[in-house]
């Protein structure tokens, strides 16, 4: 199984970056092992909506059965590119950035410590930051306020004393959040 997932979770790295830099609208992402014009046909449409939301339900669904043992073939990179899916950009990638925070749930639903534990703080924290969270659609805020109560109940604990998780600043932001 790990020779398995260790060719596969690359790939799907490589697609969530793909999903970024057209979500973003950004070509400076687009890292050496992604190629630009790959990046330049992708449709920009209904079928890469559906694309990237297949792409996170299957890493949700690998998530779910994964050995944490094998966290190691995770990147921060891949978790960065899901923490950059879950922020609102518009409306016209809503379901994209549901399916986001849908994975990242799914992440916090396993009750165990998680991988790239420093990623996971810093993209929580950010995703309470955004700038256009007020513009965002009510159900992009429930998904956001139910991701956040998982955190707090299932990996708070684990999170509050890393030297890298700004639980200070967090808390905030979570206030200013909720009010």
């Amino acid at each position: 199984m790990q020779s398995c997932l260790s060719s596969i979770i690359p790939l799907l790295g490589r697609f969530l970056t793909l999903c970024v830099c057209h979500v973003s609208n950004n070509e400076l992402i687009v890292g050496k092992d992604i190629d630009f014009n790959m990046h330049l046909t992708l449709p920009n449409d209904d079928r890469f909506i559906f694309c990237c939301t297949e792409l996170l339900n299957t890493i949700a669904s690998i998530f779910s059965w994964i050995p944490f043992s094998m966290d190691s073939l995770m990147s921060a990179e891949f978790f960065n590119n899901i923490y950059e899916l879950c922020t609102y950009t518009s409306e016209k990638y809503i379901n994209i950035h549901l399916t986001a925070l849908m994975t990242v749930c799914e992440l916090f639903y396993l009750q165990k410590p998680l991988p790239q534990v420093h990623i996971q703080a810093n993209g929580v924290t950010e995703l309470i930051q955004q700038k256009h969270l007020i513009q965002s659609s009510e159900e992009y805020q429930d998904k956001l306020t139910e991701l956040l109560k998982l955190f707090i109940q299932q990996q708070w604990a684990r999170f509050v004393n890393q030297p890298e998780f700004p639980s200070k600043e967090f808390l905030l932001h979570l206030f200013s959040f909720t009010f």
